[in-house]
């Protein structure tokens, strides 16, 4: 997933300022760590990200405040 349409989504339980469920990059191609088994969600077993953008804190707590 990733794009803009996963970034605007609603948030996931797993969701936090920190971690995304699933990938919520705006641009998932130009991540630095797409390939990274430990912090992809798309390299992932758990689906979860730990590097999201920077953008996401401030995206999540907009998503927080709907």
């Amino acid at each position: 997933m990733g794009g803009a349409k996963a970034f605007n989504a609603p948030l996931h339980p797993l969701d936090t300022g920190k971690q995304t469920f699933g990938c919520r990059n705006p641009d998932p191609g130009n991540c630095p760590n797409k390939d990274n088994p430990k912090v992809c969600s798309r390299a992932r077993a758990d689906n979860i990200c730990w590097a999201p953008p920077t953008v996401w804190t401030k995206q999540f707590k907009k998503l927080k405040a709907r």
